[in-house]
């Protein structure tokens, strides 16, 4: 009886040690469970921190790009960043209105200067400026003249094909009825100040003056040359212009040899004007 009441007392401190043991074993897996779940989370959390990072990344990539196209130039170059600022870029602003403020004051007294300046000066000064309108003006017409009618010549001596032919024609004619508008215009502008610079003497203009009137009196004299000649230049241009518009109504062989006598006659016109125009450009500026 004694026996048996001391092994079931060391079976019931076995069973006491077991379950000790068992608990201890589940609180060490639920503490592993709970560090595998801390483990994940973190990395989770990295993870969606670099995804973030990346993704953040790639909008600043793309920011980037878009800026770079948004300071493309409309020439294809980039523009340059501004990379001055502060007192530098300051002093080149000021640097610049400084630069501008001293050629408006340039301009105003040279307004001065004209508005001074004698009256028969003044008169011829606004004659020359009203040829040089026409000289302009002619210029134009004659080229499309000569494009005109060289057409012809380069057709006939087999230098062009018929289809070049027609497209000198065409391109030339295209402009005819604007050329001549321009002219009459310059024209009636400069014929209204005929005869400005006859009072106009530089030796009896004071000192300060006696250049300007010189250079004025000067390119007056070269803008009569090409009016003169360029005048007969216009009237060929606009005889043909005109004998155009009536070709439907015009006995072709008529035409035809009325064109040829004009392609023939048209050089005997055109050199002196040519070489009128180029003295022009070789003459003084007329500037008060």
């Amino acid at each position: 009886m004694s026996h048996m009441g001391r092994h079931s007392r060391g079976s019931a401190g076995g069973a006491k040690g077991g379950t000790g043991i068992a608990i201890f074993s589940a609180i060490a897996v639920v503490a592993l469970v709970l560090v595998g779940l801390g483990v994940r989370a973190l990395i989770v959390s990295d993870a969606s921190s670099a995804q973030d990072l990346a993704s953040s990344q790639e909008e600043s990539s793309q920011d980037s790009a878009e800026t770079a196209s948004e300071n493309q130039s409309e020439d294809g170059e980039k523009e340059q960043p501004d990379m001055g600022g502060g007192e530098a870029a300051q002093e080149s602003a000021q640097e610049q209105k400084d630069q501008a403020e001293a050629a408006a004051s340039a301009d105003n007294e040279q307004q001065v200067e004209s508005d001074d300046a004698p009256e028969a000066l003044a008169q011829c000064h606004a004659r020359v400026a009203a040829g040089n309108e026409w000289a302009a003006v002619t210029a134009v017409s004659a080229s499309n003249w000569k494009q005109h009618y060289t057409a012809s010549v380069q057709y006939n001596a087999g230098e062009i094909i018929l289809e070049q032919a027609e497209a000198e024609f065409a391109e030339s004619k295209a402009q005819g009825d604007e050329d001549m508008d321009a002219v009459s215009a310059a024209d009636a502008q400069y014929s209204d100040l005929e005869g400005a610079c006859e009072d106009l003497s530089a030796d009896d203009m004071p000192e300060r003056w006696s250049q300007a009137a010189q250079e004025c009196l000067d390119r007056a004299a070269s803008i009569e040359d090409v009016v003169a000649t360029g005048s007969e230049v216009n009237d060929d241009w606009s005889h043909h212009l005109e004998m155009m518009r009536n070709k439907a109504d015009t006995d072709p062989e008529v035409y035809t040899e009325r064109w040829r006598a004009m392609v023939e006659a048209a050089p005997a016109t055109m050199e002196p004007y040519e070489a009128a125009a180029s003295d022009l450009k070789n003459a003084p500026a007329c500037s008060v």
